[in-house]
């Protein structure tokens, strides 16, 4: 038998923690694990409202989409296999949807590049915006897209990747299986729940109805831009988000320590 003290399985739990923090900008989230998290790289995000450029949309040039061509060209041992994104941001930014272009932009430097295309679309896929997969709005094919969630609607946890010929032929011409995995895949509850969920998806066109339902959840939460604590409302689809401040006209969020939410 193998005795592990406690310190040394927090440790371990933190390790299997930093290695998918390590590609999150969610700052407040990353702050517990920094020691752990090696840096992969990150450039600024897409967020018009609160550009981190200081920039004002479109006379900017998409210049956030062209920091990832500079980090690309500066890689000069190629250590940089694909980009990390999320369509439109959930929990970090809160429902921040980029200006038509940027996700084509960034699929395009991808491609010359040679480096792939992961699409994080566990928030925002499954319809949840009104296309099966946000980048479906621009038209974008991403050499990988990461779904969960709306998968199995909750009743069981169940996520997947979907990936795209460029990675199905790379992996038929080295092992010819994928040989990664973990103890609970293909597992049988899960997949029976993911199995009703995409029954009812299309039976009822849920996706189809999300374009009206979205009209109507945005014409009522609009009329919330009147209050002298909401500065914005943003979102796609059925996936929105409410920007509170402590002063409107001054743009002053409210402190962390008043958040008793």
């Amino acid at each position: 038998m193998i005795a592990l003290a406690p310190l040394a399985l927090y440790l371990l739990a933190l390790s299997g923690c930093s290695i998918a923090m390590a590609m999150s900008g969610n700052m407040a989230r990353r702050e517990p694990y920094q020691p752990l998290l090696p840096e992969w790289g990150h450039i600024d995000p897409c967020f018009c409202r609160h550009c981190p450029l200081g920039l004002q949309f479109p006379q900017c040039k998409l210049a956030c989409a062209e920091e990832l061509e500079s980090l690309l060209r500066d890689d000069r041992e190629k250590s940089i296999a694909a980009f990390i994104f999320e369509p439109v941001v959930g929990a970090t930014l809160g429902a921040a949807v980029p200006p038509d272009g940027y996700v084509q932009r960034i699929a395009e430097i991808c491609r010359r590049h040679d480096v792939l295309l992961i699409a994080d679309e566990v928030m925002t896929g499954m319809g949840r915006t009104g296309k099966p997969f946000a980048v479906d709005h621009w038209n974008v094919t991403p050499d990988m897209i990461t779904f969960g969630k709306g998968a199995a609607s909750g009743y069981a946890p169940l996520g997947g990747v979907i990936v795209g010929p460029r990675v199905v032929e790379a992996i038929a011409q080295g092992a010819g299986t994928f040989q990664h995995g973990f103890t609970y895949q293909n597992h049988s509850v899960s997949m029976a729940a993911g199995n009703a969920v995409l029954g009812v998806l299309e039976e009822q066109e849920l996706f189809a109805r999300v374009p009206a339902a979205s009209r109507e959840l945005f014409a009522t939460l609009e009329l919330l831009k009147a209050h002298r604590h909401v500065a914005d409302v943003r979102g796609l689809g059925l996936l929105a988000g409410i920007e509170f401040v402590k002063d409107k006209a001054a743009g002053t969020p409210f402190l962390r320590e008043e958040n008793t939410g």
